[in-house]
């Protein structure tokens, strides 16, 4: 692993783990202690820690790349499988409430969703 990859590694860790670290106090701050909650945050940061991983190689690579085999370009697979991570993180996202939470914080002043 080149040195590029290491410093990569470490800030992504480091990113991960303050990630963690307020996900964990927002579910807190909710009286949302259980384990399943817990469990659910380090799934929703794996697969973070696997979408940045998988960025990365579509920013190094490009959205295409050269199939020796059948000697064309063809897609980069890190471009479906980036979709499919960011997609399983929005369902993790929303069964922890955040996209609720986020919602009412970001609810104009004076607006009332009841009716």
């Amino acid at each position: 692993m080149a040195a590029h990859d290491e410093e990569f590694e470490r800030k992504l860790k480091r990113r991960a783990g303050r990630l963690k670290k307020a996900l964990l106090a927002n579910l807190t701050a909710r009286n949302l202690t259980e384990p399943v909650y817990a469990d659910l945050v380090e799934d929703y940061v794996k697969l973070w820690i696997q979408r940045e991983r998988l960025q990365a190689d579509i920013e190094e690579r490009g959205i295409t790349v050269y199939d020796g085999k059948r000697e064309m370009d063809v897609p980069n697979c890190s471009i479906g499988e980036k979709l499919r991570t960011s997609k399983q993180m929005t369902t993790i996202f929303r069964a922890l409430g955040f996209q609720d939470a986020a919602l009412k914080a970001c609810a104009p002043a004076g607006e009332d969703d009841e009716l």
